[in-house]
């Protein structure tokens, strides 16, 4: 048997329906325990500005074996919206409805067993609600399930979508903005590693974009880290400088080579500082458009196992001399 475990926050009984939040129930799934509820637990729904319309599919489900169903559903009214909220402690308005419109409000289970799940689409106006100030207030659509000729699930029967317009971007998928590398003088090195290119959004487009070596992002990332890299010669690297992100595809992977032949590169540090530019469609994350790779050259580790202090002049109790040359970084040296 299947079993749901939902959770309960708080219930009144008001008029002829229960309005719940969430409950806590060890709930089976079978013959006779067909029952319909809404099963986008999440209220906040995330919508790009990628179009002026949005259609949100929002789920009915039935539970139990195949039993036909007829459901109903319907906005809560502003009397019984602010019923809810003095029962879930919650301060949720309605959202003017010149913003959104439901397409349909009824769905129909037919007895296969299997059609057990039909949708609620949910029309937005995304140009219209990219200028209204969402944050205002807790805006949402609240969502009751009316009537059905089969049971409702209390405490699943209610749902509130609270929207949000956010911008459609091209970015770099690591958010830390660096990668650090770290090689010996000394030694002939080669390795690739790859870029982490993305859009935050459901693509449906093919994009192309360009990748540039800037020294405009390197001074401004060693002003933010407080560190003093510098370009690393391009003759040392080779980038793949084009990106695509075909249709249905949201990360993308250019690949970045580096070589050195030993001593070829003085001691220091070293960087490929790379922006994200000239995408075809969208525009790029101004806080995630760039990414830097740095590169260490530092001198080999001398190995010091056969080191032994000869003498010392002065050393204390707990900070012997022996101190200097464990390899360890949590201990010292203190003379009197």
């Amino acid at each position: 048997m299947k079993r749901n475990n939902l959770i309960i926050i708080s219930c009144i009984l008001l008029f002829s329906f229960t309005f719940t939040s969430c409950y806590e129930d060890d709930y089976e799934i079978g013959e006779g325990n067909s029952m319909v509820y809404f099963s986008n637990i999440d209220p906040n729904l995330k919508i790009y500005h990628t179009a002026d319309e949005f259609i949100y599919d929002f789920g009915v489900s039935r539970s139990g074996f195949g039993e036909k169903a007829d459901v109903k559903v319907r906005l809560m009214t502003e009397a019984e919206l602010e019923d809810y909220n003095t029962a879930n402690f919650t301060e949720y308005s309605l959202l003017p409805a010149e913003y959104y419109s439901l397409v349909n409000n009824e769905v129909q289970f037919t007895a296969d067993q299997s059609d057990n799940k039909k949708y609620i689409q949910i029309k937005f106006n995304v140009v219209a609600l990219t200028d209204f100030n969402l944050k205002s207030k807790q805006y949402a659509i609240p969502l009751i399930i009316d009537n059905s000729n089969i049971a409702i699930k209390e405490g699943l029967n209610i749902s509130m979508i609270k929207p949000s317009i956010h911008n459609p971007y091209i970015e770099f998928a690591k958010t830390d903005g660096y990668t650090t590398f770290e090689y010996t003088y000394d030694r002939n090195f080669e390795f690739e590693t790859t870029l982490h290119v993305q859009t935050n959004f459901e693509n449906d487009w093919d994009i192309t974009g360009e990748l540039e070596v800037s020294q405009e992002i390197l001074d401004s990332h060693n002003k933010k880290y407080k560190t003093n890299y510098q370009m690393l010669p391009s003759d040392l690297y080779s980038i793949e400088n084009t990106f695509t992100l075909e249709n249905g595809v949201v990360l993308t992977r250019p690949k970045v080579k580096l070589w050195m032949k030993a001593e070829e590169l003085a001691l220091g540090r070293y960087a490929i500082p790379i922006a994200i530019k000239n995408v075809s469609k969208f525009d790029v994350n101004p806080q995630l458009e760039s990414y830097v790779l740095r590169l260490n050259i530092i001198l080999p580790k001398i190995d010091n196992s056969e080191w032994s202090i000869i003498d010392v002049s002065s050393e204390a109790s707990n900070y012997k001399a022996t101190n200097l040359i464990d390899g360890k970084t949590d201990t010292a040296w203190l003379h009197y």
